[in-house]
């Protein structure tokens, strides 16, 4: 519809014809901009206001309208994060750094009845140690016991070649499973799912920020987005992400409100939010009705959806209401894999 009256105000002022037509009006306001466009049915005058441009005559007015038309369909177009553009700036200077300093810092993968994502997972973070100088190791311990896991994880700690470990969720099968996650050293804890590292974030005396907390940050220091004064909510309080990224941005005296699944006021909390981060791993979550106009809104949530991985959002009904979105795939998750091998370099002490 916005195209078709902008061309239509633009046909007739190029050919500078004189006959009457339907008024046109269009306001596009996001936080702290505004565009309008006004169209008098005299033709006397086509005034646009955006970005600078003044009032002029019609006749004068063709270059302007063409910047002011590109202008406004630019403003009205929501952005979509690239996160592989992001990703790829982060795996460059990893690469740059491990060549400089002829270092191979190696990254051990463990699995335990790694299912199919799982495995795509792994073989995606295997792939991209490889491009950037990272070692990478890959240690199935499917059907031993816990106490024999237990055993080999201590002998990885004690390993002065291993920089990084992590073990690959779910852990299909296993028990206690946090047992030996918090046997993982906190220098080499670069998922951050031990115990001691959500102890440290609590304290605010982290060494290394856990990946995808990590990610979100990196995505939002690179789109420039404003944390002060907004209201900032997480949905999914998971120890891999929601938990860990309410704590760091409450350690930067930030306003941030929580939820789950559980949350009955959910649908309250987005329609007041300015920014939020969805990670549940619930398809179709989040849906448009529940927003505002021009809210931001992160997705870290995945599952799978036949053969789809899907995250929290309904894009189909959130995608026109909002400002800047990410999308699964192809958002955090990008990101999230070169935050994992950075935190690999931070943990063998390379320099930057």
């Amino acid at each position: 519809m916005l195209l078709h009256k902008l061309w239509r105000v633009g046909r007739v002022v190029r050919q500078g014809s004189a006959k009457p037509c339907t008024p046109v009006q269009i306001r596009y306001a996001p936080p702290g901009r505004v565009v309008e466009l006004v169209y008098t049915t005299d033709l006397k005058s086509v005034a646009p206001r955006a970005c600078g441009f003044k009032s002029r005559p019609a006749h004068q007015y063709k270059k302007a309208f063409l910047k002011v038309f590109f202008v406004i369909i630019t403003l009205n177009m929501t952005k979509i994060i690239d996160g592989r553009e992001i990703a790829n700036l982060i795996l460059e200077s990893i690469a740059k750094r491990t060549a400089k300093y002829q270092l191979k810092p190696k990254l051990v993968i463990i699995t335990y009845q790694a299912d199919k994502r799982s495995k795509l997972y792994v073989g995606l973070k295997q792939k991209k140690a490889s491009q950037v100088g990272i070692s990478c190791e890959l240690l199935d311990w499917s059907g031993i016991s816990l106490a024999e896991c237990k055993s080999n994880m201590t002998q990885l700690a004690f390993d002065n070649s291993v920089s990084g470990i992590i073990m690959q969720l779910p852990l299909n099968g296993l028990k206690n499973q946090q047992s030996l996650l918090d046997l993982i050293p906190l220098s080499k804890d670069v998922d951050g799912l031990s115990s001691q590292s959500l102890e440290s974030l609590k304290n605010n005396t982290q060494s290394l920020i856990p990946a995808t907390p990590k990610a979100i940050l990196a995505i939002i220091s690179s789109e420039n987005i404003s944390l002060e004064n907004k209201n900032i909510l997480i949905i999914g309080q998971g120890k891999l992400v929601g938990l860990p990224l309410g704590i760091i941005l409450k350690n930067r005296k930030l306003k941030v409100f929580t939820a789950d699944l559980a949350s009955v006021s959910l649908e309250a909390l987005t329609a007041q939010a300015d920014i939020i981060v969805t990670a549940t791993g619930s398809p179709g979550l989040l849906a448009g009705n529940m927003l505002k106009a021009g809210v931001i809104v992160l997705d870290a949530g995945a599952s799978e959806s036949g053969d789809i991985i899907a995250g929290d959002v309904e894009y189909s009904s959130v995608e026109p209401k909002v400002a800047l979105i990410s999308k699964v795939p192809g958002g955090i998750g990008p990101v999230t894999v070169a935050c994992l091998l950075e935190n690999v370099l931070q943990a063998a002490k390379i320099p930057r």
